[in-house]
């Protein structure tokens, strides 16, 4: 386990990490990663930068989702509901397909 910090940390919700214009967010996923168990493993991981929020789920036993919105996509209801599951609902976000259905 890679000690490290998020950007911004909501226990229980999220870990999310912010990159500038132009970066990488694959690999800022991949550091996000590295701390996700020391923030005692968050149901999302977030990485954004000015133009982009990517929400990869985390759930234990389901199916990895990921929501990639713009910012122009939070001027859409539907969209902009997506982020606020980040922070008030985040089980929302859940996969309702677990990984053994997918093995079956």
């Amino acid at each position: 386990m890679r000690v490290g910090f998020a950007d911004v940390w909501k226990m229980g919700y999220f870990g999310w990490e912010y990159k500038g214009p132009g970066a990488d967010l694959g690999k800022a996923y991949q550091q996000l990663l590295q701390y996700r168990e020391a923030l005692f493993n968050p149901p999302l991981l977030i990485v954004s930068d000015l133009q982009r929020i990517v929400i990869h789920t985390n759930f234990t036993n389901t199916v990895k989702r990921v929501y990639e919105l713009s910012l122009d996509d939070l001027l859409l209801p539907e969209k902009l509901a997506v982020l606020r599951r980040a922070f008030d609902d985040p089980d929302a976000l859940r996969s309702t397909q677990t990984s053994q259905q997918v093995t079956e």
